[in-house]
This record gives structure tokens, sequence and C-alpha cells, in this order.
């Protein structure tokens, strides 16, 4: 390629660049433009806003997904599939350009599908990184409420554009609605798009949530240890009785006692170690994880059995040597155990709250696994 068809390349890119302007300001225009030019250049037209919107796209992605791949094959397969993705509907515009009989309407439809797709498609794009990159469910509302706008939009512009009269508008209007929703209901059947289920068929949507599917997938324990609780209990129990008004008789306080010291002989070391275990699972679970969502809920859950340890040391003091001096560290840890789990139980209800929220709402498809 000599410096002059490559000047005369970068002009015609230039030039087709300028005419999407066009297609924003002035849609209209646009079409009966593209409409009346040779099917050549409308074929080059096409290729380049293919290429440029999935240069764009993996561009723009790759800020979310460091290992995005960038290869000439990977780049070539997924602008074939935006290109494909584009031209599903083009039967649905096709019915409305030849029920108000556009000029040359088989080349509008088709070119007003894919140019609207790559026009505009951005825009729920840059709200699911920004999703992904900060994690803040609000970036997840805006992406669904852009995702529907595309939508609604992507179906209305063309009759309204095209159309002429009220009454006309109106007619074409519904046929277009209709016929795209037949064709978005197909894909639906197929393709399961919409479906609030936590199977892996979810993840081929734009309102897929894969930060909730790596907190559904580790399946992180947030219940507290009941087994230690009756443990506590029991020293409640020895240490105030029954209640207040009834001193518990003394004899009954030793042997509960005694029982209390032979049990706590053989838990300790069980107890020590489920944590432990507990806690390196969470640690692996960590390690492992993408989203910071996932690593803090864990970080909380871990600080919890932080604190686990310091009860389970301070029962070990009262059983050694049951006082009141003892057993007030017993209450001290028990209490930074509880407001530890509350702030877990908290942050955990907070979260599942939301995604529930914009599930229902229909702007996210997985639900949280029960």
């Amino acid at each position: 390629m000599t410096f002059q068809e490559l000047f005369e390349a970068i002009d015609r890119i230039g030039s087709y660049l300028k005419d999407l302007l066009t297609f924003y300001l002035a849609p209209g225009a646009y079409l009966q433009s593209v409409a009346g030019e040779t099917d050549g250049k409308t074929a080059a037209r096409l290729v380049v806003y293919a290429v440029l919107f999935t240069l764009l796209e993996v561009s723009i992605l790759s800020i979310a997904v460091p290992k995005m791949p960038t290869g000439t094959f990977f780049l070539a397969g997924v602008t074939v599939f935006e290109v494909v993705v584009g031209l599903l509907y083009v039967p649905a515009f096709l019915v409305v350009t030849k029920f108000v009989r556009s000029e040359s309407p088989a080349k509008t439809a088709l070119v007003y599908a894919l140019t609207f797709r790559f026009a505009y498609f951005l825009v729920p794009i840059l709200f699911y990184v920004s999703f992904l990159t900060t994690e803040d469910y609000g970036f997840a509302l805006l992406r669904g409420v852009s995702v529907y706008l595309f939508l609604f939009t992507y179906y209305l512009m063309l009759p309204l554009t095209l159309a002429q009269g009220v009454r006309k508008r109106a007619a074409a209007s519904a046929i277009s609605v209709v016929t795209c929703l037949l064709i978005f209901s197909g894909l639906e059947a197929i393709f399961d798009l919409t479906t609030t289920s936590s199977n892996g068929a979810v993840e081929r949507s734009i309102l897929f949530d894969p930060i909730g599917a790596e907190y559904d997938r580790f399946k992180v324990p947030f219940g507290r240890d009941t087994a230690l609780i009756r443990v506590l209990d029991e020293i409640q129990f020895l240490v105030r009785g029954k209640d207040s008004l009834t001193p518990t008789p003394r004899r009954e306080v030793q042997q509960r006692l005694s029982t209390l010291q032979t049990y706590w002989r053989h838990a300790d070391s069980t107890f020590r170690k489920t944590v432990d275990s507990a806690d390196q699972s969470l640690k692996a679970l960590s390690d492992s994880a993408t989203f910071r969502t996932t690593k803090d809920l864990i970080a909380l859950k871990r600080t919890a059995l932080t604190h686990e340890r310091d009860v389970l040391t301070a029962i070990d003091a009262y059983a050694r040597r049951p006082t009141v001096r003892t057993y007030i560290p017993v209450l001290r840890s028990h209490a930074l155990l509880m407001e530890a789990e509350a702030t877990v139980s908290e942050h955990v209800a907070e979260y599942l709250i939301v995604r529930i929220k914009l599930i229902k709402l229909g702007l996210l498809t997985n639900r949280p696994l029960d």
C-alpha cells in the first residue's frame, strides 16, 4: 500500500466517523445517505464501524479484565460475533422498512441494525466495566437501565425516523416493537438471557453479576458456633444461677462446674482445631477471590474468628480457675465476638438486600443461592 492509498483510507475512515455523528444527530438523513451509496462502500463502512467498536469494547473491558486476550484471531472473532448479534434484529427492521416503503428496505434495515448497535452499545459496556472495577451496585443499576433504554430506543428509532404522520408512526412503532419482542422472546427461550436462576447459563447475559456469582460459588460460612454458645450459657449459669431471686444449690453448681471442667479439657482442642481450619479455608478462599467484595466479607468473618479464639482462651482460664475475676474476660471477649458477628451479618444482609432488589427489578440475572 502506497502512502497515497493509506491517506485515502484514513480520509475515508474520517468521513465514516463524521457520518456516524450525523447518525447521532439526524438518523433519517444518515440512513437516506447510506441507502443511496454503493453496496461496496456500505460494506466498507460497516466493517470499519465493527472493527472500531470491537477495539473500543476490548480496550474498555481490559480495564476490568487484565488478562483480556488481544490477539488478532480473538479480535476478529469478537468482531464477527458483534456483527452476528447486530444482525439478529434485521428481520424485524426489514418488516418496518417495507411497511413505511423506505428506499432500499433491506439495506436500510441492515445498516440501521448494525450502526445503532455500534453507536450506542458502548454505554452499557462502560457501566458494566464501572461496576466491575468499583464493585458498586449503583453501576449495576445504571448498566441495567442503560440496557433497557438501549433496547427501547433500538426498537423505536427506526419507525419514528422513517414513518411520516402520527398514525403511520404509531403503526410502524407497534410493528417494530412486536416483531422485535418476538425475536427477543425466541432468543430468551434459547439462551436464557434474563433468567434469575443460579446456573451457568446466565453468564451469557449482559445483566450477569460476576461478583455475586463468586460470592455464591465460595459459599462462605457466616453462621454461629452453637456448641460454643452452649458452653457460654453454662458458664453464665454457674456464675449467675437460674435467676437472681432463687439461688442455685451449691451442690448443683459444683456438679455442673466439674462437668464443664471435664468437658472442656477435651473440647478446647476441638474448638481450636475447628477455628483454625475455618480460618485456613477462608484465607485460601480470599487468596483465590477476584473481587474486593468477597475479600472484604471474608476478612470480616476472619476477624470474628480471631475474637472466637479470644473467647476460647478466656473460657480455658475460667475452667482452670473459676472465679469472678476470670469470668470478666469471658464476658468481654464474648461481647467483642458478638459485635464482630453482628458486623458480619449486617454487611452480608446489606449486600444480599441490594442484589435481591436489583434482581426483582430485572436488572441482574443470577439470584443468590439458598
